[in-house]
């Protein structure tokens, strides 16, 4: 006779069972375990900024944790891909990220602390003291973010709210591009043309054609990117004047006809006449700061290579960097999603499901290595 029930097996001494797997929430607790939050910097509309310290003793550095509230579950996957590529886009003048999870639709982050403040407080303690800042510490911290906004545009991204108050110092003054826009619409770092469309940053420093509605590129970084140098200039907005009052005379006099050419030259209103960052590193001055900056002498050949090491590059073929490691996250992360729900959605984002099958293509290829 058949039995309709089958017999439960129970563990022998000799083989114990397998331990369960862990759930997301698990996972999330035991990467959240790893910082304790020492103080509360900031909260947005978006999210809420911690310095943290990680628990294990042997490491004293403090970092920042950035807890950024996605909408739905297409921000929070593109929220997942930007995070990998910013791991891996290793460069000593953009914020370094250190780690990232998820907690539902909320990405956190974990990144470089940059104890020297923001270029925003410099400004305001200059105002304070009713003095204009040197030209040479400006052009020190100009070309260091320009060398980083090179790195990030020669991977196909663009930063989307570069300003004052997004380039940090860190303990020795050197300046670092860093919060990626990533609260405007997690496409602040976009590779997607879909996201490109998309217009994002701060007001005063939206280029004219991002102004008459058109598409974001990479040279409205790079007109950002004057904004900011006019603000340490005059520690005011661009946009308190109008454009035509603003060259030459606008500039005070203590500064170079370089500088001022530069300026000028950055805030060009048609855009195609707007230099890349390529091109402006090959400026004058700029060329000069970069030689000093990195030890040296920066060549068009070299486009793509500037670290501040010479011959290194910013970062190395993909399949390389990405480390088994940040597949396992990323792979953690996706598996917490519900697929059943948003598959109807991905299909809609061609580039979303060609990036996740590249992805997986890519695991597979390291089971295989490791």
């Amino acid at each position: 006779m058949w039995c309709c029930c089958r017999e439960q097996r129970r563990p022998s001494p000799n083989h114990p069972a397998a331990p369960a797997p862990a759930s997301d929430e698990q996972r999330t607790q035991s990467k959240a375990g790893k910082y304790k939050k020492l103080g509360k910097l900031g909260e947005g509309a978006f999210g809420t900024t911690f310095l943290v310290q990680k628990t294990d003793p042997s490491d004293v550095n403090t970092y920042v944790m950035k807890e950024v509230r996605c909408r739905d579950k297409d921000q929070l996957i593109e929220a997942l891909r930007e995070m990998v590529a910013l791991r891996i886009l290793q460069c000593p003048w953009v914020v370094r990220y250190e780690d990232y999870w998820t907690e539902g639709l909320n990405v956190v982050l974990v990144m470089e602390h940059c104890p020297g403040g923001d270029l925003y407080r410099e400004m305001n303690t200059a105002l304070k003291k009713r003095q204009r800042l040197p030209e040479e510490k400006i052009m020190l911290w100009f070309t260091q973010i320009t060398l980083g906004l090179h790195a990030i545009h020669s991977r196909s991204f663009m930063h989307r709210d570069i300003k004052p108050s997004n380039v940090f110092l860190d303990i020795h003054g050197n300046a670092k591009l860093g919060d990626f826009g990533l609260s405007s619409n997690i496409g602040g770092l976009s590779l997607d043309q879909s996201y490109r469309g998309t217009i994002c940053g701060t007001p005063g420093f939206l280029s004219p054609e991002l102004q008459r509605g058109e598409k974001y590129n990479a040279t409205s970084d790079v007109w950002a990117l004057g904004c900011t140098l006019y603000e340490l200039l005059l520690l005011r907005s661009a946009y308190q004047d109008t454009l035509e009052s603003v060259f030459p005379q606008a500039v005070p006099p203590e500064y170079s006809s370089e500088v001022k050419d530069l300026l000028q030259l950055l805030l060009t209103e048609d855009l195609h006449k707007r230099p890349q960052t390529e091109d402006i590193l090959k400026i004058g001055i700029v060329a000069r700061y970069a030689e000093r900056i990195t030890g040296t002498s920066y060549k068009p050949a070299d486009a793509t290579e500037v670290t501040g090491r010479p011959n290194t590059p910013v970062v190395d073929d993909v399949e390389r960097q990405w480390s088994p490691l940040d597949l396992r996250v990323l792979a953690a992360n996706v598996r917490s999603l519900n697929f059943a729900a948003v598959h109807a959605d991905l299909t809609r984002h061609p580039t979303i499901v060609a990036f996740v099958a590249i992805v997986f293509w890519m695991l597979l290829k390291l089971m295989r290595i490791l």
